[in-house]
């Protein structure tokens, strides 16, 4: 019972704001799992990526926290870190922690789409970096949207312009990658 009441305490904690890096050692140190999750499936991670920042994201990762999982409304910590201020060096360590840079919520909407919908808040570093890791730029929501389409900065909309230009072209099967540069090119035609 402890140990469940410590378990919830650190994501409380860790939502509440109240915790930096060195709090979160110290908690783990005394017994807080960081695996565990409240009754709406959070865990610490997604906690310290909506709320804190790089540090506590690595303390985390290496402590065992999977960042894989999803909350009850299909949340994963990479939703989460997507939705932040200089999210991107948490993107980063998630993503090579194994997070699915395609994972969807309830309505479908991707890491991306959560990037892209606060980039007028959070910049686009975020946008960029899922873009770096092939997260999909004509995904769609159970609504039809792209992330283009909830994205609410200029900057943020010509990124995504462009990455979905590239992904459109990427699939014809008449047009093919080059090997320096990854630049487009037309192969010969049939």
């Amino acid at each position: 019972m402890e140990k469940e009441i410590k378990r919830v305490k650190l994501v409380e904690d860790i939502l509440g704001g109240r915790f930096l890096d060195h709090h979160i050692q110290k908690a783990l140190d005394e017994g807080a799992d960081s695996k565990a999750s409240g009754s709406d499936g959070k865990t610490p991670l997604m906690a310290v990526s909506r709320n804190c920042g790089t540090p506590e994201i690595r303390l985390l990762l290496e402590r065992g926290a999977d960042p894989r999982p999803a909350d009850m409304f299909g949340w994963t910590a990479l939703h989460f870190a997507a939705t932040a201020q200089e999210g991107d060096a948490g993107i980063e360590l998630l993503i090579a922690a194994g997070a699915d840079v395609h994972a969807t919520v309830r309505d479908g909407r991707t890491p991306l789409h959560m990037a892209a919908a606060n980039s007028k808040w959070t910049g686009k570093a975020g946008v960029a970096c899922l873009l770096r890791h092939k997260a999909d730029p004509l995904a769609k929501t159970s609504a039809g949207e792209t992330p283009f389409d909830v994205a609410n900065d200029d900057e943020t909309k010509k990124l995504l312009k462009a990455a979905m230009e590239n992904r459109s072209l990427a699939s014809d099967p008449e047009v093919k990658l080059g090997t320096p540069g990854d630049k487009l090119w037309q192969g010969p035609r049939a």
